[in-house]
């Protein structure tokens, strides 16, 4: 008995180990099937533009490979495919689905479409990362968020608890003096764009909402985009995914009124709100440098 290495790819060794493996396998897994799942998108000869390939495996879809023609990027038709592969995948009684990606390639859009990473590898294959992310396909109904505009006292009062709270916590925060209606209504900022946002009754957050912000984004078309300000979670919705709740009803509503954008901007060393805001789909498209050392980020969802 020896052992040897070889280089040379050899189909009869791998199949002969894989076949070893298989064996093995299917003698101690649960029962299941891979069943293969392809998606295609078409011109009228046949050619494929685009597609979606994989298989489910017991509760869970495993994406092989996703890919979309250059000319027909930034249509849809990427989030159309997923969407119809998992829409597949639920059919057949999957729970989950897994996909990794490069760090070229699409890791934002997964997160933008609700994947969470599980880990990732570093320095892959010598300076990239590879990325692996799951996502819950059967999820527990939620309760609806509800936006309500003109509530100034009820944003502001929301805006000063949650000021408070981080204060006691150490963190970096709006003073009380910058939280009064007569800091914060301005010609941008008017009382109809103070909003509170409810569950069940119950107040979760509250935020302004702009047409327009000249100060850091300039003179911009009308009903462009929608500006997004001191965006407040109270304590007990924290870390129930309010953001994308949030940003969600906001689309909604942007998209009734052909708005194309949502945008903010934050401290560009605010760390973990960039990490908040660029998992709910957000991309930073500017940072604004001042004398004093400090940046702010220019952050950007097209809808």
């Amino acid at each position: 008995m020896k052992i040897r290495i070889t280089d040379d790819g050899n189909e009869q060794d791998i199949n002969e180990i894989f076949e070893m493996l298989k064996v093995y396998n299917l003698s101690n897994r649960e029962e299941s099937q891979n069943v293969p799942l392809g998606i295609f998108y078409e011109d009228a000869e046949g050619k494929k533009l685009a597609g979606l390939t994989g298989e489910t495996f017991g509760n869970w879809l495993c994406i092989h490979y996703l890919f979309v023609e250059e000319q027909l990027r930034k249509e849809g038709l990427g989030s159309e495919l997923l969407s119809a592969a998992e829409k597949e995948a639920k059919h057949r009684g999957c729970k989950y689905a897994f996909v990794d990606t490069f760090s070229f390639q699409a890791p934002e859009f997964y997160e933008k479409h609700g994947y969470n990473e599980v880990f990732s590898l570093k320095e892959y294959p010598y300076t990239g990362k590879r990325y692996y992310y799951t996502k819950k396909l059967v999820e527990k109904i939620k309760p609806k968020l509800e936006l309500f505009n003109n509530e100034v006292d009820q944003a502001i009062s929301v805006m000063k608890n949650v000021a408070e709270w981080g204060r006691s916590k150490g963190f970096r925060v709006w003073l009380d003096e910058w939280l009064t209606p007569e800091e914060l209504i301005t010609a941008e900022a008017q009382p109809e764009n103070f909003y509170v946002g409810k569950i069940d009754g119950k107040t979760a957050c509250a935020f302004i909402l702009q047409t327009s912000d000249v100060e850091y984004w300039g003179t911009r078309p009308a009903n462009e985009a929608v500006y997004l300000h001191k965006l407040c979670v109270c304590r007990e919705f924290a870390h129930k995914n309010m953001t994308n709740a949030v940003v969600e009803a906001i689309r909604n509503e942007c998209q009734r009124k052909g708005v194309r954008y949502i945008r903010l901007d934050t401290a560009l060393d605010e760390k973990v709100v960039r990490k908040i805001y660029l998992k709910a789909g957000f991309k930073i498209v500017d940072i604004i440098d001042y004398d004093n050392g400090n940046s702010m980020a220019l952050y950007e969802m097209e809808l």
